[in-house]
């Protein structure tokens, strides 16, 4: 139990940390957030911080893999659920979509690609740890509809990332570009709607 209570702190402090820095790190950017900075956000000493990562650049790959990893759980919930297609589809894209229209969302999504010429691990981090890990997590639930044929048989992997496209296309990229506010849950719901709409015009079951 001791051990157990032991882990539980360490990984508590670990995720404060990550948050902490995370919140720097999109207030002022990677290249002008110093370890020292998040040091005194935290409360302890730059040795502290490299108890737990080696440099900056890992601090930040870390923050990106934990709140994407925690960002997604709502959206890969719905796929594992259950029901038909229409309906587990239209779930996981609303979540998909609140998530990714969420404010540290956006910012993070532009910081990356600010910083991903000069510091490429970056782009490769947040690519693999949240476009191309909920690729791989949608075409396992695709996967499965199409061999009990509730969806029609295809590539999974593609259909995932049309699925994943379509919900990306409408109000997502007006508010990524500051042409629109981000929207309500009427209007997010409406989205996932189309989205799935589009989606079984092709790949509904015949």
């Amino acid at each position: 139990m001791e051990q157990t209570n032991a882990s539980r702190k360490k990984t508590a402090r670990h995720q404060r940390i990550l948050t902490i820095a995370l919140d720097a790190f999109l207030e002022n950017g990677y290249a002008n957030t110093s370890m020292a900075t998040i040091a005194e956000r935290v409360g302890g000493s730059k040795g502290t911080l490299y108890n737990h990562v080696k440099s900056k650049e890992d601090l930040f790959l870390a923050c990106i893999e934990f709140f994407l990893g925690s960002h997604s759980q709502k959206a890969f919930s719905a796929i594992d659920s259950g029901g038909n297609p229409v309906e587990v589809l239209t779930k996981f894209c609303q979540f998909f979509l609140r998530a990714i229209l969420s404010k540290t969302d956006l910012a993070l999504h532009r910081l990356v690609i600010a910083e991903s010429e000069r510091f490429p691990a970056i782009g490769r981090a947040f690519f693999f740890s949240g476009p191309e890990f909920g690729v791989k997590r949608l075409s396992g639930y695709i996967s499965h509809a199409m061999e009990i044929g509730e969806l029609r048989k295809d590539d999974p992997m593609k259909a995932a990332r049309i699925l994943l496209g379509l919900c990306q296309s409408g109000i997502y990229r007006e508010v990524q570009f500051n042409v629109s506010p981000p929207p309500g849950a009427k209007k997010i719901t409406a989205e996932a709607k189309d989205a799935v709409a589009v989606f079984m015009s092709h790949y509904a079951s015949r």
